[in-house]
């Protein structure tokens, strides 16, 4: 057996260490595309959560490698507007931190659910990071930070993709399942918080 790329890993930890913080959500404002641009990458939390589907998305497949992150793009649309109307989510960021622990689990048990199953659990799991982009989003206007954010969701889910990619090319699937196996535990440190 071939060993590991140790290499591989260097996206996904250079990702990781450009998180300035360990939540996404001390009182950062803005009323522009660029607020909503910047919020996912600012918190670990979301960073994990959104590269792991990504991640999740190779693990499946086929159609699963857009409907995934899809579910995830409209979970995250409609949580913001549920937040921008008002909504609140109590344990928020629990509800976060559990969604950075789910994932993992299930990218690290090295078994990828069914698509359907994949995409209803991304969906739900992605409603909670839009209830709390909208609750730090400063007072923006909806639509401008609302394309800001799913571009930046999408664009970590791509980066999740293409880590995903890289270690499916390996001749073993233990480079996802560690990343899984990080990914859960980084989200046990969250629910610690």
């Amino acid at each position: 057996m071939p060993a590991f790329p140790r290499r591989s890993l260097v996206p996904l930890a250079l990702l990781m260490a450009s998180a300035p913080l360990l939540v996404a959500h001390p009182g950062h404002g803005g009323v522009s595309l660029a607020a909503g641009a910047a919020h996912p990458w600012s918190g670990i939390d979301h960073l994990l959560a959104m590269v792991a589907v990504g991640i999740l998305a190779v693990r499946i497949g086929g159609r699963g490698l857009w409907l995934v992150p899809l579910s995830f793009l409209c979970g995250t649309l409609g949580g913001t507007l549920i937040g921008f109307l008002g909504a609140t989510l109590p344990a928020v960021e629990t509800a976060i931190a559990v969604s950075v622990l789910a994932l993992g689990v299930v990218i690290a048990i090295g078994r990828s659910p069914r698509l359907g199953m994949a995409c209803a659990l991304v969906g739900a799991f992605a409603i909670p990071h839009g209830i709390a982009h909208a609750a730090e989003s400063g007072g923006a206007v909806l639509a401008p930070f609302a394309v800001g954010m799913i571009a930046s969701t999408a664009l970590l889910h791509l980066l999740g993709i293409a880590f995903g990619v890289m270690c499916r090319d390996a001749s073993s699937q233990r480079p996802i399942r560690w990343s899984g196996a990080l990914i859960a535990v980084s989200g046990l440190a969250l629910m610690a918080c």
